[in-house]
């Protein structure tokens, strides 16, 4: 019995939307796609780069909510493959 994997399809792309706060003078970067994807840093670059691992957080604890709230997968014969995410 052969079995198929479905992957989730790929992330669209992202963009950022970045900032002066003039109040705190800092630099604040969101991301338009991912509510609540929001940092900051003292100069736009470090904005970005500080969003970047603001999103990979995001994206890792839903994927982890989304797998922990999946059925039990019933046991299939086949191989095992490696995937990378």
């Amino acid at each position: 019995m052969a079995s198929s994997l479905s992957l989730p399809p790929t992330l669209p792309p992202l963009s950022a939307r970045v900032f002066e706060d003039h109040v705190d003078h800092v630099w604040i970067a969101e991301c338009q796609e991912l509510p609540g994807a929001m940092s900051q840093g003292d100069t736009p670059a470090e904005a970005l780069a500080n969003l970047a691992d603001a999103i990979g957080g995001i994206l890792s604890v839903r994927m982890r909510q989304h797998l922990e709230e999946a059925p039990p997968v019933e046991a299939v014969s086949g191989r095992v493959v490696e995937l990378a995410l």
